[in-house]
């Protein structure tokens, strides 16, 4: 060091900047050293920065829960005061009786809400039309074989998707529309009638117990040719025909007496005495269903 207004001489400069220079040196050597730690402490200062960060979004993340958790408590809390109150008035309610039998029949109940629902299932619905159905074809075939109707040789059944009778021949279903003649639909739509009046009846079923039919005849016996309702006129295999129609009806009336009537309208009166028994009224010579004077010839 220098005192101040003393002129430094030229060894004093040289001797200063020799320090100066080795006072660089110095800085240079250490310079790398110097890097390293500098380096080394911006890792820390990252780190440290991470971890600050870290515990910042856990500590976002605890007062969310904080507040899920308060939010339970509070539910909690309400339920609580809740079930408290219900049961403060349930105990201000006045002694019960004993609702053991009303217990039971709730059970009974159930237990019939159960065999309902299985019953009215579509397998068991599908199952119970099939096997009626299958009655139903059982008579039908009977009766067909009796009336001597075409195909009666093959198994019957009624197909309720139509509704239709089907004959089930070896060639394959033959729907009653392609039986050949109007006897044959006349027949079939007569045992499919009673087939199905007879299951009603049998099974007690809410149905009117009586069948109306007018003029089954008329294929065989047509209006124009009916002068006093005899069938003289008419070809031998034709009477037969209506006769075993009109007994058919009979058998199955008889069958299942009191529980179902057959009421017929017809020309054919046919001359025997099963037929002339059932006979309650002749509507010919004046003689109608309604008085002749009920019609009104201002019209």
């Amino acid at each position: 060091v220098i005192p101040d207004g003393v002129h430094p001489t030229l060894t004093d400069v040289q001797q200063s900047l020799q320090t100066f220079d080795a006072q660089v040196r110095t800085v240079e050597e250490a310079s790398p050293q110097m890097d390293r730690v500098i380096r080394t402490l911006q890792e820390r200062m990252d780190e440290v920065q991470q971890r600050l960060q870290q515990n910042r979004e856990e500590m976002d993340a605890i007062q969310a829960s904080n507040q899920r958790l308060q939010t339970i408590r509070d539910r909690a809390t309400r339920r609580a005061l809740i079930m408290g109150r219900i049961a403060l008035y349930l105990e201000s309610l006045p002694h019960l009786d004993d609702t053991s039998d009303l217990k039971r029949q709730i059970q009974s109940l159930k237990e019939q809400i159960e065999i309902l629902t299985e019953e009215v299932s579509d397998e068991t619905v599908k199952d119970r039309v099939d096997s009626i159905l299958s009655i139903l074809s059982r008579n039908m075939s009977t009766w067909a074989e009796r009336l001597k109707l075409e195909h009666s040789e093959y198994p019957l059944r009624l197909d309720p998707k139509g509704p239709t009778v089907v004959a089930d021949t070896a060639n394959g279903p033959i729907q009653m529309d392609s039986m050949g003649s109007g006897e044959n639909w006349v027949g079939y739509h007569l045992i499919a009638h009673f087939a199905i009046h007879k299951w009603f009846v049998s099974r007690e079923c809410p149905v009117p117990r009586f069948l109306f039919i007018d003029q089954p005849s008329q294929v065989y016996f047509p209006a124009d040719k009916d002068i006093d309702g005899s069938m003289e006129g008419i070809e031998n295999e034709d009477r037969e025909a209506v006769a075993k129609m009109y007994h058919l009806a009979l058998d199955v009336v008889e069958e299942l007496r009191p529980g179902f009537q057959i009421i017929m309208t017809d020309h054919a009166d046919i001359a025997e005495p099963w037929f002339q028994d059932c006979v309650i009224e002749r509507w010919r010579g004046g003689t109608a269903l309604i008085p002749s004077d009920w019609l009104s010839t201002s019209q």
